[in-house]
């Protein structure tokens, strides 16, 4: 019997040993040069401007809650056949149609929050809500840094639907955008109103054709933008929608700006007595004597060439400027009656504007850079030796009590840990020692006034609050047995817990 022989096999080669992770990183890098920046008209927002817009947002939505709106959301891009037809000619080339996906529908990003709040209004059959949306909109659009222009940027709706007598509701948004722009501290400012009807009425007076009104209207919308005599060109010989007659007749009407009762009884002379022209006058009397009600007439002109060149608007129009500023309108909005009925085929009565928001941020983001940046208001510090945990325990209950609080990440000596805190406005140091940690106990430190007290642990959130209040501590700095401080920290903690939810209440 034979044993057969083992079979000889190659010894492998040696693998290569793999390349460390940073090298690997390095060799990836040199293949491909990234192009490093956010596509045109859009942003990055570091922490300062972060702090900004959410301090603005946050001002804004306590305006529009105040008068009682409530808050929804729509989603970022609708169905494109919902958006299309409702911004005007030029208004319809910026919208941002996306790629058909897997489910086959058209969809494009929303252009602005009123026409999709229009469609949510018809598809769920709400007759009646005072609401607000605080959402990102796009728009394919000429890219303006210094005037707030972005293709992507916030905006900011207020909007009453549902059945209301005449002119009360506009009159509340003159009111609340007089809020707004008065809270985010922006005067001075002037907020223009005009309505379609008496725009309306005029052109179809000096000769305009019904079909051609809103062409018309999106010329006349540029004229805070270029001279008289370019919208003259466009109506006359681009367009081809008023002659030269017309047109006279028509820059007569819009110059016609300055005090709303003044400005309103030149306009009553102008007009001939049509339906429309009354209904826009009668309206506009309204409206003037509404306004002077709120306390917001000081802010208000009556400015006839305000067009607003969206097709939707069928009534009052606002826009809200800042008294010399080149940043052009912040705000505008308006009536819009027959808007949800194109989807529902029921009236739904309208009246709304929106908050230009970008704008706005980049003047409060100027003055910010002045302030330093937002910070924790309490820091947990360890005067020496291993007391991370310790730390994060401290943290823990300051964290839970509402106090914006953080802790050191690496190990450092006190002193330049609490000039740091100062520096960065720190208003109170928690200090752990071991003393203190050996009684159950922790400094606390007013870094503003440079007087610290020690206070069980279980008290340090009643000590550091009224801290934070610029009130003088009231904690009891005698020396405390830790035994006992431990057999009542239940009780205290309950305490404490109650009271927290007082103050909050």
């Amino acid at each position: 019997m034979t044993t057969a022989e083992p079979q000889k096999t190659e010894a492998a080669p040696a693998a290569a040993p793999a390349p460390a992770p940073a090298a690997a990183h390095a060799a990836i890098a040199k293949k491909k040069e990234w192009n490093l920046k956010t596509p045109k008209g859009t942003r990055d927002f570091g922490p300062l401007a972060m702090a900004t817009r959410q301090k603005v947002l946050r001002i804004v939505a306590d305006v529009y809650e105040k008068h009682a709106a409530v808050q929804i959301e729509t989603p970022t891009f609708e169905l494109s056949e919902i958006l299309k037809g409702k911004y005007g000619e030029e208004g319809q080339d910026l919208i941002y149609n996306l790629q058909r996906g897997e489910t086959g529908e058209d969809i494009s990003l929303r252009y602005d929050l009123t026409v999709p709040f229009s469609r949510y209004l018809a598809q769920n059959k709400v007759k009646q809500i005072k609401r607000y949306q605080i959402g990102r909109v796009y728009r394919r659009d000429h890219v303006n840094i210094k005037q707030g222009r972005y293709r992507e940027f916030y905006q900011c709706d207020f909007d009453y639907a549902g059945v209301a007598d005449p002119m009360v509701p506009d009159s509340e948004c003159v009111c609340i955008l007089t809020d707004l722009l008065t809270a985010l501290e922006l005067s001075p400012f002037v907020i223009k109103v005009n309505n379609r009807q008496l725009l309306d009425a005029y052109l179809l007076q000096a000769g305009v054709a019904q079909e051609n009104i809103r062409t018309a209207c999106s010329s006349i919308d540029k004229l805070d933008k270029v001279k008289w005599s370019v919208i003259r060109n466009e109506l006359v010989n681009e367009k081809k929608v008023a002659s030269d007659a017309a047109a006279d007749i028509i820059e007569k009407f819009i110059a016609l700006k300055g005090k709303p009762a003044e400005v309103l009884a030149a306009a009553e002379s102008l007009l001939t007595n049509t339906e429309l022209a009354a209904k826009g006058i009668s309206d506009m009397k309204l409206l003037i004597r509404y306004v002077e009600a709120f306390g917001c007439l000081d802010n208000v002109a009556f400015d006839l060439s305000l067009a607003r060149g969206l097709d939707y608007y069928t009534g009052v129009i606002y826009e809200a400027v800042l008294t010399g500023s080149s940043l052009g309108s912040i705000a505008g909005g308006g009536r819009y009656d027959n808007l949800v009925g194109l989807f529902s085929g029921e009236k739904v009565p309208s009246v709304g504007f929106s908050l230009g928001i970008e704008r706005v941020f980049n003047i409060l983001e100027e003055r910010a850079k002045k302030n330093p940046l937002p910070c924790a208001d309490v820091v947990v510090l360890s005067a020496g030796g291993e007391h991370t945990a310790d730390c994060m325990r401290i943290c823990k209950r300051l964290w839970d009590a509402g106090v914006k609080t953080e802790m050191q990440y690496h190990a450092r000596k006190l002193n330049p840990a609490l000039v740091s805190a100062v520096k960065a406005g720190v208003q109170v140091a928690v200090i752990i020692g071991e003393s203190e940690l050996a009684e159950h106990k922790v400094q606390v430190k007013n870094l503003s006034a440079k007087a610290s007290v020690t206070v069980p642990e279980i008290d340090v959130v009643a000590t550091v609050k009224p801290l934070l209040c610029g009130q003088p501590s009231s904690s009891n700095t005698t020396q405390t047995d830790s035994a006992a401080s431990a057999n009542n920290q239940t009780q205290t903690d309950i305490a404490a817990q109650a009271n927290n939810t007082t103050q909050t209440i």
